[in-house]
């Protein structure tokens, strides 16, 4: 293409370019997952990033090397879902690693670990059916950017971000399913305090 930057030649541009990929891959390609629904699709659109930022010089991006790679990322998966036609409509498959790990580590309960996955299912089935601007925003908060930074990665306003993340916390705190876990919680603490008593 006539105006394709050139890539940035080097060994200091190769270390460069590797070390993002070390340290942004797996956030990534968890958020693309999430957007697109496809994990293959995912990595396609990670991988475009990274390739975009090969054609960069690491002053371009002065600094902002996380939002940059993350409003790339997003891009490339909104251009994919536009040239397939179609919306995300599941979140199957997503588990929360850290949580198998803290079971089989022994440090949890099964109980306390099944109703923390219980919850975990069902806050990423409310996510996954949040609005699409809220469910991006959260998101991104979840893989912990700043309400400023969401802005400058999905080109939004600061306060439309802060709006999106309020409705989309709120949505969630008013799950009937949300509210039933958190009521069972509270009463088995309470059950637990009298007993101690």
């Amino acid at each position: 293409m006539p105006n394709e930057k050139p890539a940035a030649h080097g060994a200091d541009a190769r270390a460069w370019v590797m070390a993002a990929v070390e340290e942004y891959e797996q956030r990534l390609v968890r958020f693309a997952a999430r957007l697109l629904r496809d994990q293959d699709a995912a990595r396609d659109a990670v991988q475009h990033a990274f390739l975009q930022l090969c054609r960069q010089r690491p002053e371009e991006i002065d600094g902002h090397l996380g939002q940059w790679l993350f409003r790339t990322t997003r891009n490339r998966a909104v251009d994919l879902l536009r040239k397939q036609g179609r919306q995300p409509i599941s979140a199957d498959g997503l588990a929360n690693g850290e949580l198998l790990d803290q079971l089989f580590s022994g440090d949890c309960d099964p109980a306390e670990f099944a109703a923390e996955e219980e919850l975990g299912r069902i806050v990423l089935d409310v996510v996954d059916h949040l609005p699409d601007a809220q469910r991006e925003s959260v998101l991104l908060w979840a893989e912990g950017w700043t309400s400023k930074e969401i802005a400058k990665i999905t080109t939004r306003a600061p306060a439309t971000v802060r709006v999106h993340l309020h409705k989309a916390f709120k949505t969630l705190r008013e799950h009937p399913m949300v509210i039933r876990l958190n009521h069972d919680e509270t009463a088995k603490i309470s059950s637990h305090q009298e007993k101690s008593m």
